[in-house]
Parts: structure tokens; C-alpha cells; sequence
């Protein structure tokens, strides 16, 4: 982005060595979502160590914490959805033996954002993995924040909870297919453009002990994803 200049010669007075200044300039950050520096510095005709004259700041939206609270449990092994395919998984894979001991991972900085289009449905698919060999069942949640305000609504017309899958079968060495759960959704028209996040949660506990996309759940795994919202008209134009 183009920086903030403020050409303002100052005179620091005799014996001096300090001078302050207060901008009048103001720069608009509400557009800021993921982390974001921000350098603030000064030159000065007669000062040979900028170093010490640079300030950085670290900016991002504030987003609730979520996980679960016990690490050895169900987690999230793979996600499929919008051009997002999260570690891949093997022909040859098992989801018994191989579950992470993870409460809360966050992908928003690692994997390439997905791209949702307003007004167009799309499948998801989650995959879990299991610590032990008995099987669980996971309760499976999905949210994107639409509106791009760092919160997650629940309910209205508005909803930004996207799937809630909470008939999976238990997964066990009978039937290992039932790691893996399908659901769809329809981004709707009324969505913020831009970049936001997406929240995925697998709980292995009892649906009621998630009841929205922030706090912590007894078993489980919650994952954070950067995707990004566009315009069907714009979209179609440009492809």
C-alpha cells in the first residue's frame, strides 16, 4: 500500500534531543482482518541511525479463541472445499492411529485461500482421525464470517455457521469410511467481499457443547483458513 508522508521540517532546540510530534494525518485501518505490520519511522538531515527511529505495530482483528480441551482426541485430518485441499491424504490411509495431539491449528498464513463466489453452493468435506482404534463419532461445524467483523452470528437471516453436521455415523474399524462427513452450503449475496476467515470445528462431544464458533469443547480440533469472498458478475468476467 502507498505510505502515509508527512513532510514537516522540525527544529530541535539547543541542547536538545528530543522533540514531539503529534500526526494530523489519519490513515484508515477498519479494513484490516489478518496480521498486519504497520511501520512508523522518521528521518532527520543529521541523524546517521534510522533504527532507532522506526516503530512497528502489528495489526489484526480481534477473533474468539477455539479449541478443545483435550489434546489426545479426535482431530481434523483433512478439509476439502473451494479449491482448499488440506494435507492430503494417502490411498493407503487409516484415520486410527494417526489423529494429531492438537486443539487449535491455524492455516489462515500457511495454506493458499479458498475462493467462494456470492450466490454459489458448494460441497465440503471433513476428515477426522482417531488416536486409539474403537472409533468416535464427531460432531462437524463450519463457519465463515461473511460480514468480515471478527464475530461469528449464529442465527437471522444473516447466519455465518454454514454446516452443522450432527447425524455422522460413528467411525470404527468396521466402517472407516465414516471418518469422512459431506455437507453443502450457498454463499449468500448479501456477503462482504474481500478476504475472512473460515472456521472449522470436529468435536468429538455432544453437539449442545458447541454453540458457536467461539469457546472450548471436551474433544476435538478447531482450524482456521483464510478464504476469500468475490463477486459473481466481477468473477465471471475475469475468467
Amino acid at each position: 500500500n502507498t505510505p502515509v508522508t508527512v513532510t514537516n521540517p522540525i527544529s530541535v532546540p539547543a541542547g536538545g534531543n528530543a522533540v514531539n510530534y503529534s500526526f494530523t494525518q489519519h490513515v484508515d485501518l477498519s479494513n484490516v482482518y489478518f496480521p498486519t505490520e504497520f511501520k512508523v519511522f522518521v528521518t532527520a538531515s543529521q541523524d546517521n541511525n534510522h533504527s532507532n527511529d522506526t516503530l512497528r505495530i502489528m495489526l489484526r482483528k480481534e477473533i474468539c479463541e477455539s479449541g478443545s480441551t483435550t489434546a489426545a482426541s479426535p482431530s481434523i485430518a483433512n478439509i476439502k472445499v473451494a479449491g482448499i485441499d488440506n494435507e492430503p491424504l494417502p490411498a493407503d490411509w487409516t484415520p486410527f492411529g494417526t489423529s494429531e495431539d492438537v486443539t487449535y491449528t491455524n492455516y489462515a498464513n500457511t495454506v493458499a485461500p479458498g475462493v467462494f463466489v456470492k450466490g454459489q453452493s458448494y460441497e465440503m468435506s471433513i476428515t477426522n482421525a482417531f488416536p486409539g482404534t474403537s472409533g468416535t463419532k464427531v460432531y462437524k461445524y463450519v463457519f465463515i464470517d461473511y460480514n468480515r467483523n471478527g464475530q461469528w452470528e449464529v442465527t437471522g437471516a444473516n447466519a455465518e455457521r454454514v454446516l452443522a453436521i450432527t447425524n455422522a455415523n460413528v467411525f470404527n474399524a468396521q466402517h472407516p469410511e465414516n471418518a469422512t462427513s459431506f455437507g453443502t452450503f450457498t454463499v449468500p449475496a448479501t456477503a462482504t467481499e474481500g478476504l475472512t476467515l473460515m472456521r472449522v470445528i470436529g468435536a468429538g462431544t455432544n453437539p449442545a457443547a458447541v454453540t458457536s464458533g467461539c469457546g472450548y469443547y471436551p474433544q476435538g480440533e478447531t482450524e482456521d483458513y483464510a478464504v476469500i469472498i468475490r463477486n459473481y458478475r466481477l468473477y465471471a468476467a475475469y475468467w
